[in-house]
């Protein structure tokens, strides 16, 4: 049903059982084992997750960015660890733009992943160099106005007229090569 208002659903939604204490144990010495510079760096990865699945409950949002040298397990770890605990479907590749992202999220909440959300560089590169810095911009930009608490939306223009605004609840979490 589409419509101007939301309502509840008289449909049931199943949800899995939650995990057992015995079973979320076993998750933080799992991070642990990950290639990071500091074990204590799991434990801000497993905040990361738990902050993904309560997005939209959050008066304040944080956001993540994994960062290390060109093959450092970045992709990896987001494609094996963060969508395996924090499913997603908000997952993008960095030449996504912000607009797409708005566009896709719509009023959702949750947790966004964007891979590879680098600044190219090189003076060959001049052009291509300024758009991927713009876009990654961009996205900081979104992730700022999803961390505030407020109500406020962000209004954007549309063609002929078919403006639309959004309220942005995601934590956001980026990953690109570090230089």
């Amino acid at each position: 049903f589409k419509g101007k208002f939301s309502y509840a659903s008289h449909n049931r939604i199943t949800l899995p059982p939650p995990l057992e204490r015995h079973e979320t144990d076993k998750i933080l010495p799992l991070l642990q084992m990950l290639p990071l510079s500091d074990k204590n760096e799991a434990l801000i990865l497993a905040g990361a997750i738990i902050c993904g699945h309560m997005a939209g409950a959050l008066e304040w949002r944080p956001h993540f960015w994994l960062n290390s040298a060109a093959g450092g397990g970045k992709s990896d770890i987001l494609n094996l660890v963060v969508t395996a605990l924090q499913p997603t479907k908000f997952y993008y590749k960095g030449d996504t733009s912000p607009a797409g992202v708005r566009d896709d999220l719509k009023n959702a909440a949750g947790v966004v992943v964007i891979d590879e959300l680098e600044k190219q560089g090189g003076s060959a590169e001049r052009m291509s160099s300024m758009n991927a810095s713009r876009r990654v911009d961009g996205h900081i930009e979104m992730a700022r106005s999803s961390s505030d608490g407020s109500v406020a939306k962000v209004a954007k223009g549309g063609p002929g007229g078919t403006g639309y605004s959004v309220q942005i609840r995601c934590c956001m979490f980026f990953a690109s090569i570090y230089y």
